[in-house]
């Protein structure tokens, strides 16, 4: 899992998009953070961009579960307010490339220290690189 100190910037810095981080867990996983420091920079950068495009819109979405999955980043969200926001299909599709293209981003950047896997680390649907992998 990510340090407290990445969580908090992140958390603090997209105050609208995590606003789900201090429900219960029944209600939203946000309470349980994010995965590894060595995709700071790309949650970081996606939480950006999405914020950006929410901004421009004028509507919110809310990060619901921020997790490591077969290797790879998943960002699953909602949109605040639904039934009083108009929600284009355009809109939609932009929201989801941006975070396609991250989770795809992932599966080459490791968890741990965020270097780039090697070919033969991609074979496993492990999230680490080799030397992370063992401290894990």
């Amino acid at each position: 899992a990510m340090n407290k100190e990445n969580t908090k910037k992140l958390f603090e810095s997209y105050p609208k998009l995590y606003a789900q981080k201090d429900l219960p867990p029944q209600k939203s996983l946000m309470c349980y953070g994010f995965p590894g420091d060595g995709w700071f920079d790309l949650i970081d950068t996606l939480s950006s961009d999405l914020q950006s495009v929410c901004d421009k819109h004028g509507v919110q979405i809310e990060a619901v579960q921020v997790k490591s999955k077969w290797g790879g980043l998943r960002f699953y969200y909602v949109f605040k307010d639904l039934e009083s926001v108009d929600v284009s299909d355009e809109l939609h599709r932009e929201i989801d490339r941006l975070v396609k293209t991250a989770e795809s981003q992932s599966y080459m950047l490791c968890q741990g220290c965020g270097c780039v896997k090697s070919t033969s680390d991609k074979n496993l649907s492990s999230a680490y690189c080799q030397t992370c992998k063992y401290k894990n």
